[in-house]
């Protein structure tokens, strides 16, 4: 669930920030096809390359995570 949701998550920031999967696989140094299974949830990047996609995408770390942890979160009622 993570996974996919992380996915998610990752291609939302990328295309509001107008940026194109082989801008993003070039500057991490990756295929496209590698940066693409994050997108669809098949992979998780590594630390050393979410801590590169936060600058790349100009957030931070603690937004990744936040943002798809509270997606997650269902209301107590």
């Amino acid at each position: 669930m993570f996974q996919n949701n992380f996915g998610l998550y990752l291609k939302s920031i990328r295309n509001k920030r107008h940026i194109t999967q082989k801008d993003i696989s070039e500057k991490l140094g990756i295929s496209r096809s590698a940066y693409s299974s994050y997108e669809q949830g098949l992979r998780l990047p590594d630390v050393n390359t979410l801590a590169e996609l936060s600058v790349i995408l100009d957030t931070n770390l603690f937004s990744f995570f936040y943002d798809i942890a509270m997606s997650n979160h269902k209301p107590v009622r």
